[in-house]
């Protein structure tokens, strides 16, 4: 089934894709960062990656050769900036700084990994118009709404695949299976559980099973 892996260190067993801002600091972030000169850097197999502001998530691979981080670089202020609210980024150990958002003060929502750990996603919203806003590290981007936000767990399916792709389910519409936003698959019903839902290569070609039935992504089903 599709369902992301849930063996990388988090550091805790809360909702996997939360991120910390403020004085909250997340777990596997402070193990792995030290400031110098004031500034923050993330220290990991020997080497320095930085200097950043905040880093609101750190995510290391099982075999701790890699990680992908979503940190803050600069901000309307210093104090903002040291807070995790600015300019987004999300950074790994071979060199990615990717943005998230158009710059300016944004607040990191979520913060994820693919399942073969190759790419990774984040959730910002924009404080200026209040836009939700999710980017992959390849930089595929999906608009979302408040509720999105707010919403985890069953209602809230999104995640990235290890092409960069974000697949979502939107709560407002949730017989649809989106890639980077646009329609790739209508179901008949509304998908209640992804380890029901199997996503095919080709996503118009997925199925999702309920009460023994099998229902096909172009809306047909069958008993």
């Amino acid at each position: 089934s599709i369902k992301q892996s849930e063996e990388f260190d988090n550091g805790s067993s809360s909702k996997e894709d939360e991120v910390s801002i403020g004085d909250k600091k997340d777990p596997v972030a402070i193990q792995y960062s030290k400031t110098i000169d004031g500034k923050l850097f993330i220290v990991f197999n020997g080497k320095n990656y930085g200097p950043y502001d905040f880093v609101s998530k750190m995510i290391v691979s099982p075999d701790k050769k890699q990680f992908f981080a979503l940190v803050t670089i600069g901000s309307e202020s210093p104090m903002m900036a040291k807070m995790g609210m600015g300019n987004t980024f999300m950074v790994n150990e071979t060199g990615l700084k990717q943005a998230v958002g158009t710059g300016g003060l944004t607040m990191p929502a979520k913060f994820s990994v693919s399942a073969g750990f190759k790419q990774c996603m984040a959730t910002v919203m924009n404080q200026k118009d209040q836009k939700i806003l999710t980017v992959s590290s390849t930089n595929k981007q999906e608009e979302g709404s408040l509720t999105d936000m707010y919403t985890s767990g069953d209602e809230n399916i999104s995640f990235v695949n290890d092409n960069g792709d974000i697949i979502s389910v939107p709560s407002q519409s949730p017989t649809q299976v989106l890639v980077n936003g646009k329609e790739a698959a209508s179901f008949k019903v509304p998908i209640k559980s992804m380890d029901r839902l199997f996503l095919t290569p080709d996503i118009s070609k997925s199925v999702y099973y309920e009460k023994g039935k099998i229902y096909r992504a172009d809306g047909t089903e069958e008993s």
